[in-house]
C-alpha cells in the first residue's frame, strides 16, 4: 500500500510522533517518528509487525524473556517482518530524525485506540 503521512492523524509523543493512517480490523498502517536519541519502550504486537524505513535509520531489538535475541538496523528501504507477539524495541541511535513506515494484517484495534488516547 502507498500511504502518504500528510493524510494520517498525527499522535505526539514523548520520543516524537505516531502517524495513524487506515486502521480497521483487517488492517492498519502508518508511521513511526522518532526523534533522535529516542526510543520507544519495549512492547509486542498481537499480529505480525511490518516495518520499513523510510528516513533515517531505525534499530530493532528482538526479545525473548527480556534477553537480547537480535538487533536490527534498518536503513532506508529495508523492510523487516517481527513475529506477532514478540517482544522488541524502536530505537533512533542516530543525530537525525527517524521514520519507519508500519503495516499489520490483523486486528490491532485496541493497539490504536490507546495510541489516540495516549496510553
Amino acid at each position: 500500500m502507498s500511504l502518504n503521512i500528510s493524510d494520517c492523524q498525527k499522535i505526539v509523543i514523548p520520543e516524537g510522533a505516531i502517524y495513524l493512517g487506515p486502521s480497521d480490523k483487517i488492517y492498519s498502517a502508518g508511521f513511526l517518528f522518532l526523534e533522535p536519541g529516542k526510543e520507544l519502550p519495549v512492547h509486542s504486537r498481537p499480529v505480525v509487525e511490518e516495518l520499513c524505513q523510510t528516513e533515517g535509520t531505525s534499530t530493532i531489538i528482538l526479545y525473548d524473556k527480556n534477553i537480547l535475541v537480535d538487533k536490527i538496523i534498518l536503513e532506508v528501504g529495508e523492510k523487516v517482518k517481527i513475529p506477532a507477539n514478540f517482544f522488541h524495541q524502536h530505537i533512533n541511535s542516530e543525530k537525525t530524525t527517524s521514520l519507519t513506515f508500519w503495516e499489520f494484517n490483523g486486528d490491532i484495534a485496541k493497539i490504536i485506540d490507546d495510541i489516540r488516547n495516549n496510553k
